[in-house]
């Protein structure tokens, strides 16, 4: 399925406090006010140029064994996977992008020396496209979740111990859906503002477990990792 979410409904799921964590601002008040003015005035101009895309496909068929789990013949090696899978009735694989115009309007902006706003707008990318899955969950939610089924949280290729390749896989369960992203041999998406996952439906109860991403730490095996909750 594709949806073509308006920018107007992006925008609704866009939260201030995590752009200002995407450019190092932790606390406002000391900041200068003329700084936040221009950072916040600048999304009218940044919105415009956000082409929100999503494809998705539910696919109620899967395994899983302790190594991993497979969809529809598509093996995806990883434990925490495996583990949240024993309690979904159905996997989600997905793909949303903003499109490549603001990641285009980032490099004109540093190739004239506008270093600051250059990454004003790389930060609005980052919240753009996490407000994009929000959305998509919500609009999973609304009808599932009159049948008392919710959503996990969605993890992509490149977190936890799932490694970037399966980026490949990702791509390959969308197959033709998918006629905007692509990736190249380093498996990196593009538009770069975009994202990939895997969203697992299950009862309610569950799913309101599986939507703490750190709930899983315990369970990975990826030690390097940044977010790991000890």
């Amino acid at each position: 399925m594709i949806i073509y979410p308006t920018r107007d409904k992006i925008a609704k799921y866009v939260k201030r406090s995590v752009l200002y964590e995407y450019l190092g601002i932790k606390e406002l008040d000391k900041v200068p006010k003329n700084i936040i003015r221009d950072i916040d005035n600048s999304e009218g101009i940044f919105i415009k140029l956000v082409s929100p895309y999503v494809v998705y496909n539910e696919f109620k068929k899967f395994e899983f064994s302790e190594e991993g789990v497979s969809i529809s013949d598509h093996f995806i090696k990883s434990f925490v996977l495996s583990w949240i899978a024993q309690n979904a009735v159905s996997v989600y694989i997905f793909i949303a992008t903003i499109g490549d115009l603001l990641e285009k309007e980032v490099a004109s902006l540093y190739s004239r020396g506008s270093f600051f706003m250059a990454q004003v707008a790389d930060a609005y990318g980052s919240v753009y496209v996490e407000a994009l899955l929000e959305f998509l969950i919500e609009y999973i939610e609304i009808e599932e979740g009159k049948k008392g089924l919710l959503v996990s949280a969605p993890y992509s290729p490149g977190y936890c111990d799932i490694d970037l390749s399966y980026q490949k896989v990702i791509l390959d369960l969308l197959g033709s859906e998918n006629s905007i992203v692509s990736i190249n041999e380093a498996y990196q998406m593009y538009p770069g503002k975009s994202v990939s996952g895997i969203l697992f439906k299950m009862p309610e109860g569950k799913a309101k477990v599986f939507k703490n991403y750190f709930v899983c730490c315990e369970q990975c095996s990826n030690f390097l990792c940044k977010q790991r909750k000890k």
